[in-house]
């Protein structure tokens, strides 16, 4: 019999406009830390971060400010950082938490830059793909061009991001189960003047709004959107403000304000019509490795108090009903008391068919871990000429421990190269010097 699993997810996506990182109270109100909602997944979807000269070379060999200001909270809530990706000012980080890590697999990441004739990352899109649960799951940031007048650019762009993104050249991004789509989508408002927005917006009349939202009618014609599903929009337009502010575009320009910012998903046609044929098949007749209802929107919302930029944040929290039909491929146990400075042992036992790799490796990392890169240090399995060998599912192997240096508490991981992720985790254990 197979367990039902529920997966609560968070999203949100903000326009920074280049500022700073936010402070820790910013941060807390912006993933509401302070609710007692659990969540299981967050992703946050982030355009223009700073992109000087220098900020763009360091992307090159470490994460951007905004990200690492969220592993530094988040890992000490017991999330890790599945993967990050960043082109330019885009940038799209995807945390689990670490109860689900083995079970987030093919850990994949593709952009697709569209500014100046596809040759410049100023817009575009970037995405994460996985497999949560075997669930093909896709996570897409786009900031498409602004102004009002180009609408069917936007489109167009759209449509190049959808067709190019194809992970390892053998996953489209359409083929995936889920897609959750965010960003700077800057689709504006047409028939209104800025004087009947603002009208409309100080009588809170979104729905007679957002009947010249743009994007709102690419959802019901026949186009490359028409597949994505949009919650109900309950909160004033999120562009364009003074920055510091919650005042709407004051300067010369007077810029219509308009909802740029949205969260939408597409479930795959191919899914929602098997979907269709077992509904009303249980769970225990059912040898189909899905479940159904498969997603349900919760609250979609926009963030006023956060003023640092000219875009509000937006925020929308999901929950995915899926069945928990695969088992966990590792499992690492550390063998008694590990001192700094010697060797300790390992032993990893694998099941359901796990047959490691030459290029999968052991890493050290500290309790709290934030992500598979920040290993303390690493050693390559064993093969089998090598002393400690397979013996009925279980390898044991000695682990260098010279990089610790003080009494703390550790974890050993487990990373598969074939699926770009780590597939298990040690209980926390302690090392002392």
């Amino acid at each position: 019999m197979y367990i039902m699993k529920q997966l609560r997810l968070q999203i949100i996506t903000w326009n920074v406009g280049g500022s700073e990182t936010i402070n820790n109270d910013q941060f807390t109100k912006l993933l509401c830390l302070d609710k007692a909602n659990p969540v299981d997944v967050y992703v946050i979807s982030l355009q223009e971060i700073e992109t000087g000269f220098l900020e763009t070379a360091k992307s090159f060999v470490s994460y951007d400010d905004w990200a690492k200001l969220f592993m530094s909270t988040l890992s000490s809530l017991g999330f890790y950082l599945v993967e990050n990706v960043r082109v330019q000012g885009l940038s799209l980080s995807v945390f689990a938490h670490l109860t689900h890590l083995p079970f987030v697999r093919f850990v994949r990441t593709h952009i697709v830059r569209t500014g100046l004739a596809g040759n410049w990352g100023n817009k575009g899109g970037v995405a994460i793909s996985a497999r949560v649960y075997g669930e093909k799951i896709c996570i897409l940031n786009t900031h498409l061009p602004a102004h009002l007048e180009y609408d069917e650019a936007r489109v167009e762009q759209f449509s190049d991001i959808i067709e190019q993104m194809d992970f390892d050249n053998t996953l489209p991004i359409l083929s995936h189960d889920v897609i959750f789509w965010s960003g700077d989508l800057n689709f504006r408002i047409n028939g209104f003047s800025r004087k009947e927005i603002l009208d409309l917006i100080e009588k809170k009349a979104y729905t007679d709004l957002l009947q010249g939202d743009q994007l709102k009618r690419h959802l019901v014609h026949k186009d490359i959107m028409t597949d994505f599903i949009e919650g109900e929009i309950t909160f004033p337009p999120t562009y364009k403000f003074d920055f510091g502010t919650d005042r709407y575009d004051t300067s010369e320009k007077q810029r219509k304000p308009a909802w740029t910012d949205r969260i939408l998903y597409r479930i795959n046609p191919d899914v929602e019509a098997l979907a269709g044929l077992v509904s009303n098949v249980s769970l225990e007749q059912c040898d189909y490795k899905r479940s159904y209802e498969y997603i349900k929107q919760g609250s979609y919302r926009s963030h006023m108090e956060l003023k640092s930029s000219d875009h509000k944040p937006v925020s929308s929290q999901y929950k995915i009903k899926i069945r928990n039909a695969i088992k966990q491929l590792v499992e690492i146990k550390v063998v008694g008391p590990w001192q700094s400075k010697l060797e300790g042992e390992v032993s990893v036992v694998y099941s359901n068919g796990m047959v490691p790799d030459s290029y999968d490796y052991l890493a050290l990392y500290e309790e709290n871990i934030s992500d598979f890169r920040s290993y303390k240090t690493w050693v390559y399995l064993p093969t089998v000429g090598d002393e400690y060998r397979i013996k009925d599912s279980i390898q044991t192997c000695r682990f260098p421990s010279f990089e610790v240096e003080k009494n703390g508490r550790f974890r050993v991981a487990y990373y598969s190269s074939r699926m770009s992720c780590l597939l298990g985790l040690s209980e926390p254990f302690e090392i002392k010097t």
